[in-house]
């Protein structure tokens, strides 16, 4: 959206003029969403995904794994919660979530959730899963977490590291 200040404080977008605080209103309604995913080892392909909203949102999905290595075997395998889905399910299921929110910026504290987050929004050859406005941040943080390499919990602990309670 190309935005030109025209007379102070008033804004034009195209033919349209709009008050700035009008467009501060629609700037606002950007979502933190604060995304963990577990997959297969270094590279391998995606197990589950968990988004949290700063308002309290949750989405959560796995694929499952029928072939996990040891470490994922040991640590991960134990806290899948929901019976798996197909990749297109989980499609399916991100667009319906991601629908609630006007813009989302998703906030992972490692750059491979990004990563498979947006393989996730690829359908096909030229075609992708369509989403609000999207913007991503990554932020190195050593999050607790209640049950550690389940993504739910691991990106609970991100939103709330991020987003403590008052004092």
């Amino acid at each position: 959206m190309a935005l030109i200040m025209v007379d102070g404080g008033r804004w034009r977008q195209g033919a349209e003029v709009c008050d700035f605080p009008a467009l501060l209103g629609i700037m606002e309604r950007k979502m933190d969403l604060y995304i963990d995913c577990e997959w297969n080892g270094f590279g391998g392909e995606l197990i589950s995904m968990a988004l949290v909203s700063t308002d309290g949102r949750e989405w959560y999905e796995e694929l499952g794994c029928d072939s996990p290595i040891d470490w994922v075997a040991e640590n991960v395998m134990p806290h899948l919660s929901k019976a798996p889905i197909t990749r297109r399910e989980m499609q399916l299921s991100l667009v319906k979530f991601l629908s609630g929110f006007d813009r989302i910026n998703i906030v992972a504290d490692w750059p491979e959730d990004i990563e498979r987050f947006c393989q996730l929004l690829i359908t096909g050859p030229r075609e992708r899963i369509n989403t609000p406005a999207l913007t991503f941040a990554i932020i190195r943080i050593d999050a607790e977490s209640a049950t550690p390499h389940y993504a739910l919990d691991d990106a609970r602990g991100i939103a709330l590291a991020l987003n403590p309670p008052p004092t």
